[in-house]
């Protein structure tokens, strides 16, 4: 289920420990609640589940901002309206990043490694990165 196009509900399948998510807070007379920022742990997991099952949780969908929080940088030779590619800079090779909506491609000068598909939330991006090698600052 998607919630105003800027959240979706994950499946079971995607959480583990680290995920980040939202949580729905509220009362016990329910009157009052609010979306609380978590992350998966080993003493929330069954929680988490339940809360899943019962509706409470949301991921939001991955942002530009999020991008950037992991060390990706706007080229500002080059930044139009932000319809530019996004750099990470590391000592042995530099990242390039394009993000066309849910879909982002990822790929660099000096080899073969990258990825070219869906990425809904940071939690895929950080995993993304991890598995073609890009190195977190």
């Amino acid at each position: 289920m998607e919630q105003d196009n800027k959240y979706f509900t994950p499946d079971i399948s995607d959480l583990y420990v680290g995920y980040e998510y939202q949580w729905l807070l509220h009362n016990i007379d329910g009157s009052d609640y609010k979306w609380v920022d978590k992350v998966a742990d080993t003493t929330n997991m069954v929680s988490l589940l339940w809360q899943l099952e019962m509706g409470h949780i949301r991921t939001p969908y991955l942002t530009i901002e999020d991008i950037e929080s992991e060390g990706w940088k706007w080229d500002k030779d080059h930044y139009r309206l932000k319809l530019s590619p996004l750099y990470k800079d590391q000592s042995d090779e530099v990242w390039e990043l394009w993000q066309y909506g849910k879909i982002i491609n990822i790929s660099n000068e000096t080899s073969n490694r990258c990825f070219d598909g869906e990425c809904k939330s940071v939690n895929e991006f950080r995993k993304i990165e991890k598995w073609i090698g890009i190195k977190n600052d």
